[in-house]
């Protein structure tokens, strides 16, 4: 049974998508020796009555905006995650399609993520009442969650997102589309800059500018 792609991302440490050879789908985030920081089930996949999947964490879907579809468990085995994979036939030899992947296409999360992981960089994502979505990179990696407290400018982070230039948005949320353009913004104590703008089939650079920004001494 396949389950390579779970084993790889545990093994490396790295967060991602996995479709199931059912066509249900899950991310992890945080993944470890022993458990999976977050699990996120999208819709059509029951996570089982059983006390590894106790920790259903419905409050952060509705900061997020994900409260239509999809639950949020935290702090599960991975043994755990692996018998939901193998309770399911293993993963799908296409990983492309399937639950979040829109139209046939990966979201620009799944892209930006990916991008990300190769660098060994984290993020979070947000999402605003208005409909914008980003991913947000801390420049302290050791620090998971939210980078910053509620009610108080962002500072010392890296924002990653398309913007939409139909609808005016920041977004993760969709696949890339002819015009779109990758925006990398610093937030730092005295405001904000934007780091570069790349068109949408070079996120390869925006991760390296992200990664040296992490790795650049603050002046």
């Amino acid at each position: 049974m396949n389950i390579a792609r779970f084993d790889s991302l545990v093994t490396e440490l790295v967060s991602g998508r996995i479709r199931l050879a059912d066509d249900c789908a899950l991310t992890v985030k945080g993944p470890g020796v022993d458990t999976v920081d977050e699990v996120f089930l999208f819709p059509g996949l029951a996570a089982p009555d059983t006390e590894e999947w106790a920790r259903e964490d419905s409050v952060e879907l509705f900061l997020t905006g994900n409260t239509d579809a999809g639950r949020m468990f935290l702090d599960v085995p991975v043994w755990a995650v692996r018998d939901l994979i193998e309770q399911h036939g293993g993963e799908h030899e296409d990983q492309e399609g399937g639950p979040g992947a829109v139209d046939g296409g990966e979201t620009a999360e799944v892209i930006a993520v990916r991008a990300l992981a190769v660098w060994g960089i984290t993020a979070d994502r947000y999402c605003e009442a208005g409909g914008d979505t980003w991913l947000d990179i801390s420049r302290d990696q050791g620090t998971a969650g939210i980078p910053f407290k509620a009610g108080e400018a962002r500072k010392d982070c890296v924002v990653l997102y398309l913007f939409d230039e139909v609808g005016g948005k920041a977004t993760i949320s969709r696949p890339p589309a002819q015009g779109d353009h990758w925006h990398v913004v610093v937030f730092h104590d005295t405001g904000e800059h934007t780091l570069m703008t790349r068109p949408v089939d070079q996120i390869d650079e925006c991760a390296a500018a992200v990664a040296d920004w992490l790795t650049t001494p603050r002046t």
